[in-house]
């Protein structure tokens, strides 16, 4: 059949036709994946509603996991390839999807509970090359919902972006997370339930070298993020290989206007380990607090996890009237650190 009146005809003379299995798989499985009757599927669904295909809230099939797939049919049209016709597919399955949601058969909290946008970007064609990627169906969940990119229902801590598989979907997805989230740096830095970061697994999944010159692509040194700030925070054995990529970085602030040196001293800077940086410090650097936690720098290493006398000493050796320091009343303001804390 090769038009829609005809197929609504039929299935007005035969309804139960829609419930019928073959081989597994209901009417709507087959016309998912038939190639040129992958047109038919929202009046399928539409149709199949009316009549409680597949149970009473299935969307007359669509949430009906598909034999031997793992999935339902909303899941495998985020990342269907079309028989014959990859170069089409996702053209053809975004209208697809843009017709579910107007008859309300896709909405919006489906691509967090189904995982759509790692489905989106996560593709059967992944080992191809090039690799088969979805990216208007990709943008299409995001442009719906952004925070999509921000959880993956399914994968028990695991941020989105750890778990797109080739490199090109990864960067994808780096992409949007930048262009949404520019103050989480795409999630990059993310970490997992296991305090692997985004930038850790992607490393180690294609190396160290391919994903930097795939980063710099998507987060060119141009563009003044703080991305130093980020290694520093979570990822800081690779602080050398970042820094030699974005040099004009460790001039920059964050989003608490924080400059680099307060970064490196709240995370336990070693002046022993880390003593060049330390000692290209200027005065004003000694002198400046901490917008976020209004203390000299002095005080960051003191309150540090992990602390180290060495440094903190050689910061008060270059200023030590900051230990001294008066309020407006002339009573000297003593250093408080209440935070439990490692000694090295």
């Amino acid at each position: 059949m090769n038009d829609k009146e005809e197929v609504k005809a039929v299935i007005k003379a035969f309804p139960t036709a829609l419930s019928y299995i073959k081989g597994g798989r209901l009417p709507i499985h087959s016309a998912a994946f038939g190639g040129n009757t992958l047109r038919f599927l929202p009046l399928l669904a539409q149709e199949g509603e009316q009549l409680e295909v597949g149970g009473k809230g299935k969307r007359g099939g669509l949430l009906v996991e598909v034999p031997d797939r793992d999935s339902n049919l909303l899941q495998e049209l985020a990342c269907l390839e079309i028989q014959n016709a990859p170069a089409s597919s996702d053209t053809a399955c975004l209208g697809i999807l843009t017709e579910l949601r107007e008859l309300n058969l896709l909405r919006k909290e489906d691509i967090k509970e189904l995982d759509l946008l790692l489905h989106s970007a996560t593709t059967s064609g992944e080992y191809l090359t090039p690799p088969f990627i979805t990216k208007q169906r990709f943008d299409f969940f995001l442009d719906w919902d952004p925070q999509a990119l921000t959880y993956s229902y399914y994968t028990y801590g695991r941020p989105c972006l750890q778990m797109v598989l080739n490199a090109e979907s990864f960067a994808m997805a780096l992409e949007a997370g930048i262009k949404h989230f520019p103050e989480e740096l795409g999630f990059l830095f993310q970490k997992n339930t296991s305090g692997q970061t985004s930038c850790d697994f992607a490393f180690g999944l294609h190396g160290k070298h391919k994903m930097l010159k795939l980063i710099q692509k998507c987060i060119p040194a141009s563009a003044n993020y703080p991305i130093l700030h980020h290694v520093l925070k979570n990822n800081p054995e690779y602080m050398n290989d970042f820094a030699v990529r974005y040099p004009s970085a460790v001039f920059l602030r964050d989003e608490h206007q924080r400059s680099i040196h307060h970064v490196a001293l709240s995370g336990g800077m070693n002046f022993e380990k880390n003593s060049m940086f330390l000692l290209q410090m200027t005065d004003d650097k000694v002198e400046e607090k901490d917008p976020m936690t209004d203390q000299y720098p002095f005080q960051i290493a003191a309150s540090a996890e992990t602390s180290y006398l060495s440094t903190i000493y050689y910061l008060l050796r270059r200023n030590p009237a900051l230990l001294a320091e008066r309020d407006p009343v002339g009573k000297v303001k003593p250093v408080h650190n209440e935070k439990k804390r490692k000694r090295a």
